[in-house]
């Protein structure tokens, strides 16, 4: 189904196998990692008794474009990550009980999207003679998972993001507009996106609109309602009564 908001990183555990997409055809041993892109079709199959792990990683938390995933999505093996994401996977299915139990389970969300991030950017392209990642590629991910850990920091701002990544402020706006999009506009819809999901959870229902809307940086009660209502087409207070009861008739059955 397409469009797909996950790409798939898979190690192939069991068998010999066989996949196939954009013409690529790749036979894959145990321990191979391959990527499939969820938004093209794809032929992944095997004889006999054999099995794959599969991680589904959100694509817009990856940072890169999807033009550069798809061009390096062949040459994976080329990259020093390969062997070190492929145990990652292994490792964490292995121990998915206890890690996915575990308060810090968050934590290796983040990590494996780090991974895989590296995984991309360090594999190059067979028809580039010079072997490099572009360093705006590198830097633009390095800007927008900055913001990501810092979204509920207030003062976050071109300034502050600029000095951590020890570039200039100008050089930041360059590498955002090249990308095509606005940093500040990007920074507040990624709060506003925190923010829905914050009032959608069941488990916050005590707290306010105004303090979750504070937690993820809007000092301003009427400016963040505003944003949210041109951004979703609904107030924050219908969005929250809205899923309460979708919530509810899910849990009780629709009367």
């Amino acid at each position: 189904m397409s469009p797909s908001p996950m790409l798939a990183i898979a190690v192939h555990r069991k068998g010999a196998a066989r996949y196939e997409q954009d013409g690529l055809q790749r036979e894959l041993a145990v321990g191979d990692l391959h990527l499939m892109d969820l938004n093209a079709p794809y032929d992944f199959r095997w004889d006999g008794d054999g099995g794959s792990t599969c991680l589904h990683v959100p694509l817009d938390h990856l940072d890169l474009p999807v033009e550069r995933i798809r061009k390096v999505a062949p040459h994976l093996q080329q990259s020093p990550y390969y062997r070190l994401v492929a145990g990652h996977i292994t490792e964490m299915t292995r121990q998915a009980g206890t890690l996915s139990a575990h308060p810090t389970a968050r934590l290796t969300g983040s990590a494996s999207i780090d991974l895989i991030r590296g995984l991309l950017l360090t594999t190059t392209e067979p028809d580039r003679h010079d072997g490099a990642v572009l360093p705006a590629e590198i830097m633009l991910a390095e800007i927008r998972s900055y913001v990501r850990r810092n979204l509920a920091d207030p003062e976050l701002d071109a300034t502050r993001i600029a000095v951590a990544l020890n570039i200039s402020v100008r050089h930041l706006y360059k590498i955002c507009a090249a990308a095509g999009y606005s940093l500040a506009q990007w920074i507040i819809g990624q709060r506003l996106a925190r923010i829905r999901d914050d009032l959608a959870d069941p488990q916050l229902r005590h707290r306010s609109i105004a303090m979750i809307a504070l937690r993820w940086g809007f000092r301003d009660a009427s400016h963040f309602t505003r944003r949210f209502r041109v951004t979703y087409g609904i107030t924050p207070r219908e969005w929250r009564r809205t899923t309460a009861e979708d919530s509810r008739h899910s849990v009780f059955g629709d009367p």
